[in-house]
């Protein structure tokens, strides 16, 4: 019979992180994967997000193109995004100290819940959308205003709790050189999200266009694409370091 795992108590140093090497190079598989996977959906929002700049500025690919592709790139992204979450949210086998056990595992319950759920209720909505089952068709429900709302809010409050959360991995697994770069993307992607599309968004919905300019529009896609760029040189990072823990616990 198997002999159970129990959860590594961490010290302040995290000196003892290698106490249980199968349980947590497992995990950091996990993160491996998870990272790998949400690089393919930031590198597809990147080249969405060009070829949209592309488009209005020298009218290719056309706008009938884009118009096509939009619903099947937009469900790609969102399939990736639940995948990566789900594999990045595993459960640690690591346990912090009794003094500050407590608050964070409470914290990060609650941070994991929020962002299960959010990318699952938004990957089953697109979905749903795609195939007509919800909306009025293909493409017209895609190009509606809730859809666009939808992929949009649920990326911004993806972006902010995921990075916080892989902050905290990257402190727990003492990479210390990526907790910064967590914090950048949780203000960079995640302000560029929420100010300039998901407020202009709601607003609209609301009754209240902005009348965004043409400059202003090439602007904000220039920022998502610069910030999705960012963001995946930073995974890349992350997937890199997690792949190290792996290969020294072998």
């Amino acid at each position: 019979m198997s002999q159970q795992i129990k959860p590594v108590l961490l010290d302040n140093n995290f000196s003892n992180l290698p106490a249980y090497p199968d349980a947590y190079t497992a995990w950091s598989k996990m993160l491996v994967f998870g990272a790998a996977v949400g690089s393919v959906a930031l590198a597809l929002s990147a080249a969405w997000g060009f070829g949209q700049l592309s488009a209005r500025g020298h009218g290719v690919p056309s706008r009938r193109t884009m118009a096509t592709l939009f619903p099947y790139v937009t469900l790609a992204v969102a399939t990736c995004q639940w995948m990566s979450a789900w594999a990045l949210t595993s459960q640690s086998p690591l346990m912090e100290s009794h003094a500050d056990r407590l608050g964070a595992a409470a914290t990060a319950r609650w941070r994991t819940g929020v962002i299960r759920f959010v990318v699952t209720a938004s990957y089953i909505i697109l979905a749903l959308r795609l195939w007509g089952i919800v909306g009025s068709g293909l493409r017209p429900s895609f190009n509606s205003l809730s859809g666009l709302l939808i992929a949009q809010a649920s990326d911004a409050i993806v972006t902010i709790l995921l990075w916080l959360h892989l902050r905290s991995v990257a402190r727990a697994q003492g990479l210390r050189w990526l907790v910064s770069r967590s914090v950048v993307i949780v203000i960079g992607r995640g302000g560029t999200l929420i100010f300039l599309f998901v407020i202009p968004l709601a607003l609209e919905g609301l009754g209240y266009p902005l009348r965004l300019s043409w400059q202003f529009n090439n602007i904000r896609s220039s920022l998502a694409v610069l910030w999705d760029s960012i963001a995946l040189l930073f995974l890349i990072q992350f997937a890199a370091a997690f792949l190290g823990n792996v290969r020294r616990g072998q």
